[in-house]
């Protein structure tokens, strides 16, 4: 049983013969410890947030997933800048995302030491491995 945030991840996990199960990330670490769930998919600085390397004892790097930020705006602002202001906007904060996945990014590895560290077993497929999941997975993900 694995938290799940979504239909696709439903999917994915029945695909490795799993089976998923929706949980809101506040309950997360509840699930964890109590069973609900036996295990989640995050990337590590995730982990370290809700301190789930309390309750989970191994850490597969799968790199199936990237976790991306959303910036919203109102549409009213947008409308109402100029084209010259709207181009400035939009072009920082192209700009900005590069900068903070170029700065998460850096960071993996510290992140993964650390939950090692802290008593995570972690397990670094082979690329056959990897290969293996993405035969399995990705028909039924993108189902």
């Amino acid at each position: 049983r694995f938290r799940a945030m979504d239909p696709s991840q439903v999917a994915l996990y029945e695909a490795f013969g799993a089976s998923g199960t929706p949980i809101p990330w506040t309950e997360v670490y509840m699930a964890l410890r109590t069973g609900a769930a036996d295990g989640q998919m995050n990337p590590p600085m995730y982990i370290l947030l809700g301190s789930l390397q309390e309750v989970q004892k191994y850490l597969t790097l799968a790199n199936i997933q990237y976790s991306d930020q959303f910036l919203v705006a109102n549409g009213q602002l947008l409308e109402s800048l100029s084209d010259e202001e709207r181009t400035a906007l939009l072009d920082s904060v192209k700009e900005a995302n590069a900068q903070a996945r170029q700065d998460n990014q850096s960071q993996v590895e510290s992140r993964i030491a650390l939950l090692e560290e802290q008593g995570m077993e972690v397990i670094r497929p082979s690329e056959a491995d990897l290969e293996a999941f993405r035969s399995k997975g990705q028909p039924a993900y993108l189902e």
